[in-house]
């Protein structure tokens, strides 16, 4: 099973450019931070995270802009397709198209906001006409309905979709596939996260932004992001003589959750997730899925503990420094560890404060030798996805 990562373009806070978002990320620059409160409601906490800037997606830098998610969606996609645009426009050279975004809350506001707050909710069958839409005004090649696919498994869509498309790859069904993902900040959903507990908020004035597995964390920092990638296969990339550096070899999948946001007692189900997707590999780099909520962190490092025990791997974790894209989470923080394996160096895990959970993390930037990492995801519900990627 093997799907080699092509080319991609990501779109992520006020980076003008994917060659700047990675400068950011490799030379430690922050990129959550509290978002700007003139953004949403009076009445609602202080959030931690990012957004793309309005005047990037030529929005009005106003009142509310995160009450505007729909709109903000379909501007970044329309953004996506602007810097990707030379690579699309043979549409037909794809067999498949997976798009990935978080479903909006479905709450009933209307009596503390205004109407136009409820227009144009983007749908996934909306998202997929959209995309459908872009196509045809690049006027060059084709896309129909049926090469569309729509993954939503929570945090772990992005390795959900990776694994699909390299099991075709491998039945020789597929040689070529274009995964797109966006998630945008939104105050309703955020209504639902911070009420699990999900989502961090400042509760006392001062209080700093807590990362993954620092112990007074309280929640995530979500961030806005727009991402797209090819995978092709092994034949295709020597076919078309595309420049690769690293290759999805395996993927392990399996189902949890006993709540909305935590697994079965002990983690059992990561730790055979981890143990399934290790066997036979010598593991010395895990990307841990750390989200920066108390329980995902804790059943986190204890399945990492079980399964290496002594090995001890070096863990990275990535949502610390640009916050948490949740459904993109898995396509993103995959660009970057190949990224890692491209740049042979390991960005630190940022805002890590008294860290808890005896791993192995690294707070600071450091040359990286690995050939071969594993990359987790664990997304609401009970969706956990792990792969491995390995240097070409």
């Amino acid at each position: 099973m093997s799907a080699f990562i092509a080319e991609s373009t990501i779109l992520h806070s006020d980076s003008a450019s994917s060659a700047e978002f990675f400068e950011n990320v490799f030379s430690g620059k922050d990129l959550v931070s509290w978002i700007p409160s003139q953004y949403f409601p009076e009445q609602f906490p202080k959030l931690g995270g990012s957004v793309v800037s309005p005047s990037s997606l030529g929005l009005p830098d106003d009142a509310h802009y995160l009450l505007d998610s729909s709109r903000r969606l379909q501007k970044i996609l329309d953004k996506l397709f602007a810097n990707f645009a030379d690579l699309l426009r043979d549409a037909s050279h794809f067999d498949a198209v997976f798009l990935m975004k978080s479903n909006e809350a479905q709450f009933d506001f209307s009596k503390t906001y205004e109407d136009r707050f409820f227009a144009g909710r983007f749908t996934n069958k909306v998202f997929s006409a959209a995309v459908l839409q872009k196509f045809r005004e690049l006027k060059v090649g084709s896309i129909d309905e049926s090469k569309i696919h729509i993954v939503d498994s929570a945090c772990a869509s992005g390795h959900v979709a990776a694994g699909h498309i390299a099991r075709f790859f491998r039945a020789g069904r597929w040689s070529r596939a274009l995964v797109i993902a966006i998630d945008v900040v939104s105050v309703e959903r955020l209504w639902l996260l911070t009420s699990l507990g999900a989502a961090a908020s400042q509760r006392e004035e001062g209080a700093p932004l807590y990362g993954p597995f620092s112990r007074g964390r309280n929640g995530f920092h979500e961030s806005d992001v727009g991402v797209m990638a090819i995978l092709e296969s092994e034949s295709a990339c020597r076919e078309r003589g595309t420049p690769s550096s690293s290759r999805i070899t395996s993927v392990y999948q399996n189902a949890d959750g006993e709540t909305l946001t935590s697994g079965s007692q002990g983690a059992a189900r990561l730790i055979e997730c981890l143990t399934a997707i290790s066997q036979g590999h010598e593991i010395r780099a895990v990307k841990a899925h750390g989200t920066g909520t108390p329980l995902n962190d804790t059943s986190e490092a204890f399945a990492i503990n079980q399964v290496f025990g002594n090995e001890r791997p070096m863990v990275i974790s990535l949502k610390g420094q640009i916050g948490h894209t949740l459904t993109a989470s898995g396509l993103v923080e995959l660009l970057i560890c190949d990224q890692m394996l491209r740049r042979k160096r390991a960005p630190g895990c940022h805002r890590l404060i008294d860290p808890e959970g005896d791993l192995s993390l690294i707070s600071e930037a450091q040359d990286f030798s690995a050939k071969k990492m594993l990359l987790n995801a664990f997304g609401f519900g009970g969706s956990n996805a792990c792969l491995i990627l390995e240097a070409n």
